[in-house]
């Protein structure tokens, strides 16, 4: 189970509680990224998932009916519902033109939002602040080599760096994006989870955020991130143009 990361909120500034089929859909991609329920495995039953829960029946069921619509569950006649994650290069089969359409352009106005946010970060970060930001970058570092997905542990990091700018409109934006696109980016990191090189990337990408907002170089902290979204946006149109490829391929045969 993953750690919390101390001195660093992870609730938005504003928003709604989510619905109880939400809450239930979030606990069960938790234990499917951290693969607590593994590609192939049969989901208990309707009746012992209810008492996990203490939910009723429709309200799973909604909950259920997102995980098919994200193509991480399967319904088999006659044998329950199984856990389906994608492989590795793959994009989850709901992503289609529109989703990825929305998260690169989430991912766009990032570059810009999070290269003027590390800038000022590294004028004005505190002794905490670091220590924030070194506590994010560890936990994801934990996390990604023991080969998991933490569903929060990027976006703690990047959340750190907003919050060591000391201006509170640079993170209530990066807030009000990762609720636009935080749920696809997380199912699109399912299918880099044995993507040991893009792991090594992001770590190296981080580590050079750091060491300029350390020095309070704010020129390298803003080109820093501003590279790292910028790959991230280049690996999501890259497999979004692969499966293009495929369907238009499969389309020709």
């Amino acid at each position: 189970m993953s750690k919390k990361v101390q001195n660093l909120s992870l609730h938005p500034p504003v928003g709604r509680q989510p619905k109880l089929a939400d809450q239930i859909y979030d606990d069960l991609l938790r234990d499917i990224v951290s693969q607590r329920l593994e590609d192939g495995q049969r989901l208990p039953g309707e009746i012992s998932l209810c008492e996990r829960f203490g939910v009723s029946r429709p309200v799973l069921r909604e909950a259920l009916a997102r995980l098919k619509a994200d193509g991480l569950l399967v319904a088999k006649q006659g044998a329950g519902n199984f856990i389906s994650t994608p492989q590795e290069g793959e994009l989850v089969r709901p992503a289609g033109r529109d989703r990825i359409a929305e998260i690169l352009a989430g991912l766009d106005f990032r570059i810009g939002l999070e290269g003027e946010a590390a800038f000022r970060a590294a004028a004005r970060r505190t002794a905490d602040d670091l220590k924030a930001i070194s506590s994010a970058s560890i936990e994801f570092d934990r996390v990604s080599n023991a080969n998991e997905i933490g569903i929060n542990t990027d976006f703690r990091f990047h959340l750190s760096v907003a919050q060591a700018s000391h201006n509170k409109h640079f993170v209530e934006s990066l807030w009000s994006v990762h609720r636009t696109i935080g749920h696809e980016m997380t199912l699109l990191n399912l299918s880099a989870r044995k993507s040991r090189t893009r792991v090594l990337e992001v770590q190296r990408e981080h580590n050079d955020i750091i060491k300029a907002v350390a020095a309070g170089d704010g020129d390298a902290a803003r080109e820093a991130m501003r590279a790292h979204i910028s790959n991230s946006h280049n690996r999501i149109a890259s497999l979004a143009a692969k499966r293009q490829d495929s369907r238009g391929d499969n389309g020709r045969k």
